[in-house]
C-alpha cells in the first residue's frame, strides 16, 4: 500500500515563507489524493472547478509538490470554453442583453417603448443584440403606429391649399412625412435568463450551447494546460 500524505507535508520555498492561499490549495489537493481510491486526480481543471479553487494556484501547488517529490504529475493540454469580455460584462451585471431589453419593455407597459427609447434605457449595444434575441424568443413584439398629424387651424389649411394650387403641375413634390417608430410591447410577464445561466458555467456547456454562444461572440475556445496528479508513479512512457 501507499503511505498516506498528511496535510502537514507541504514544502516551503527558499525564503521559508508561503502564502496562505498556496497552503490551502496544497492541503486540499493532498487530502483529495489521500482519499482517492487510486491515489490520483485525473484532471486539475475539473478538480479546481468542482472544489472552487483557482486553477493557476492549483497548478502552482502541483509543481511545488512535484518538485518536493510528494506527488507525480503529468502535464496535459485541454480545450475549454472561456467567456469573452462582452459575456463577462453580462455576468457582472447579472443579466443577459435580451433580459435587459425585456425588463425595459415590461417597465414601459402598457404603452410600450420605441427602439430609440430602448437604446436610451439599456444602451445601444444591449438594445441591438438584446432586441433581436428577445424577438426570436417571442418575449416582445412590434406594433406599427401611424404618425399623428399636427392640428392646424382653418386659415393655415386654406393657405396651404392655395400654395399647392399655385405651384400647379410643375411644383415640387410634397415631402413624405417620416413614419412613426413602431412600439415594442412585452408578450410575457416574466422570463428565465437561460443565457446568463450558461455563461455562469462555461465549463459545463454542451456542444450545441457552446456553438450558439460562439456565434454570438460570447465564448471562445482556449487551449489550457492542466495536470493529472498521483501520489505514486503510474504513468507509462
Amino acid at each position: 500500500g501507499r503511505a498516506p500524505l498528511t496535510t502537514g507535508q507541504t514544502p516551503t520555498d527558499t525564503g521559508g515563507h508561503r502564502t496562505t492561499t498556496m497552503e490551502a490549495v496544497e492541503k486540499a489537493l493532498l487530502r483529495a489524493l489521500d482519499s482517492s481510491p487510486d491515489g490520483s486526480v485525473a484532471n486539475s481543471l475539473a478538480f479546481a472547478s468542482s472544489n472552487g479553487l483557482d486553477h493557476k494556484a492549483l497548478c502552482g501547488a502541483i509543481r511545488s509538490l512535484a518538485a518536493s517529490e510528494l506527488v507525480v504529475s503529468k502535464e496535459l493540454a485541454e480545450q475549454r470554453w472561456v467567456l469573452t469580455a462582452e459575456a463577462q460584462s453580462y455576468v457582472d451585471q447579472g443579466s443577459s442583453p435580451e433580459v435587459q431589453v425585456f425588463r425595459a419593455v415590461l417597465e414601459s407597459m402598457p404603452n410600450g417603448i420605441t427602439l430609440t427609447g430602448l437604446r436610451g434605457k439599456v444602451g445601444p449595444v444591449a438594445a441591438g443584440v438584446g432586441f433581436k434575441q428577445a424577438m426570436q424568443h417571442k418575449w416582445v413584439s412590434l406594433l406599427k403606429q401611424d404618425k399623428p398629424k399636427p392640428q392646424q387651424d382653418a386659415d393655415a389649411v386654406a393657405q396651404k391649399a392655395e400654395k399647392e394650387e399655385a405651384q400647379g403641375e410643375g411644383g415640387k413634390k410634397k415631402k413624405k412625412e417620416p413614419k412613426a417608430e413602431p412600439l415594442i410591447l412585452a408578450q410575457r410577464e416574466e422570463v428565465e435568463d437561460a443565457c446568463l445561466n450558461l455563461l455562469r458555467r462555461p465549463d459545463l456547456l454542451s456542444a450545441k450551447d457552446a456553438q450558439a454562444l460562439k456565434k454570438r461572440k460570447l465564448v471562445a475556445q482556449e487551449k489550457t494546460a492542466c495536470f493529472s496528479v498521483s501520489t505514486f508513479v503510474c504513468f507509462t512512457s
